[in-house]
């Protein structure tokens, strides 16, 4: 008698889990998060506060390695490259001989390049020892947030570069780490902004490419 009516139970219970089952393999797979996408925002951030950038100068002032501060007004009249690095990040540091290439020698003689450390002052002062830094060294964890603020950058993603006009003005912002290829559309870009063959409107488009 048992055996009667376990029989149909089992045969029940396995026809209510196949159904549940294919229900919900049937549902798409929820969408996660990838590196990929988290740069494309990142440089659709980067890319809207390019287009609203012009009329309000960025400044910020930060702690620099030599113990003292120093402003980003401090450098106004030259064509500038801001980049944003860490010490534990590995993309940042592959960068630095490039950087330190174009300061000492580029297309443009007075470009300055800026390095903004979100990073802890000890451990910038350790590095700096075997990067043997040829241009200046801004560190802090919070005001090198505040720093990216005032280009009107909300997202940090290490390390990017913002290109800086003679005028202050921001003419791009470069997401993720910097090759040759791209060094070299940017210190173009820069010269010809520099020699005002073309407008502020237009590097920016070409540096947007």
């Amino acid at each position: 008698m048992s055996k009667i009516i376990l029989y149909p139970l089992i045969l029940s219970v396995s026809a209510a889990l196949g159904f549940i089952a294919s229900r919900y393999l049937a549902q798409p797979a929820p969408e996660i998060a990838t590196p990929t996408s988290l740069v494309d925002s990142a440089n659709a951030m980067a890319s809207a506060a390019t287009d609203s950038a012009g009329d309000d100068i960025a400044e910020f002032t930060m702690p620099n390695l030599a113990g003292g501060e120093s402003r980003f007004s401090d450098w106004s009249g030259t064509p500038r490259l801001v980049n944003f690095w860490a010490t534990w990040c590995a993309p940042c540091r592959r960068e630095i001989p490039l950087l330190k290439a174009l300061q000492d020698d580029s297309a443009i003689d007075n470009l300055q390049v800026i390095g903004v450390a979100h990073d802890e002052m000890d451990a910038v002062a350790e590095y700096a020892t075997e990067a043997e830094f040829n241009y200046p060294i801004l560190v802090g964890e919070l005001e090198s947030i505040a720093a990216a603020e005032s280009f009107g950058l909300e997202l940090m993603a290490l390390p990017f570069t913002l290109v800086v006009a003679s005028s202050g003005e921001l003419v791009n912002a470069h997401i993720g780490e910097i090759d040759e290829s791209e060094a070299d559309a940017i210190i173009t870009v820069l010269a010809q902004l520099e020699n005002r063959t073309i407008t502020l409107a237009e590097a920016r488009a070409q540096l947007a490419e």
